[in-house]
């Protein structure tokens, strides 16, 4: 007898819930509705504005013009820090120097230099690409 209780009062939730979307789905689609506005001068000589006239006959109705248009604003631009411009502007460098075949790179191994072998500077060339893939937001200087 509880599980029933309890059965009933989740299906009873979950049609209230999809009762509440729906409405609030109706209400989203219904376009606002446009007010009259009128304008009448009274045996005063008072200018009156209103959405209803004391007066029908000597209201005039008036034409509402919408305001200005919000204006669109775009994405901020990034400041770029000068730490994070500089690191990519090393990285750039190195993948210049990595991918010209006329440089003759060299590796300093126990304090002695030696050229920078082919199956070395592939895996430098690699590391190096994906790091600049993270400098896409830094712009490069203009020479």
């Amino acid at each position: 007898m509880v599980f029933l209780e309890y059965c009933d009062m989740r299906l009873m939730t979950v049609f209230l819930m999809i009762s509440l979307a729906l409405c609030n789905f109706a209400v989203a689609q219904v376009p606002p509705k446009q007010t009259k506005m009128y304008k009448w001068v009274d045996e005063n000589g008072t200018v009156h504005y209103s959405t209803s006239p004391d007066t029908p006959a000597a209201a005039e109705e008036l034409t509402l013009l919408k305001g200005p248009a919000k204006p669109e604003v775009g994405p901020v631009a990034a400041v770029a820090d000068p730490e994070e411009i500089a690191r990519c502007e090393q990285l750039r460098k190195n993948l210049r120097l990595l991918e010209s075949s006329n440089t003759q790179l060299e590796i300093e191994e126990a304090g002695k230099r030696r050229p920078m072998t082919a199956e070395e500077r592939a895996p430098q060339l690699k590391a190096t690409r994906e790091m600049l893939e993270r400098c896409t937001s830094v712009p490069a200087p203009t020479p």
